[in-house]
């Protein structure tokens, strides 16, 4: 079930993306906060599907850091977070 606090972002979340490794201790801890809440996500671990370390490098400067997620909303825009912290993420979904 789904905790109210979150639910107007998710409504208005069309799709949630995270590049992420198994060994990153940020994206365990990323996961468990989506997993807790109900929300739904993409995973792309880029030791796996090294074809998107190029994009994630991109997106921050030339460097590698993860997690790197993008929330895409159904009117089209979109934020990335960059190696968000419990705090980033609650405010985030809240």
């Amino acid at each position: 079930m789904r905790n109210d606090l979150f639910f107007y972002d998710l409504r208005s979340m069309k799709k949630l993306t995270m590049y992420s490794t198994v060994w990153c201790k940020d994206c365990i801890r990323a996961k468990f906060f989506f997993d807790a809440n109900g929300i739904d996500y993409e995973e792309i671990d880029i030791d796996e599907h090294p074809e998107h370390i190029d994009y994630i490098a991109g997106l921050n400067n030339g460097n590698r850091k993860i997690p790197t997620i993008i929330i895409e909303y159904e009117d089209g825009s979109e934020k990335i977070l960059i190696e968000p912290d419990n705090d980033e993420l609650e405010k985030t979904f809240s």
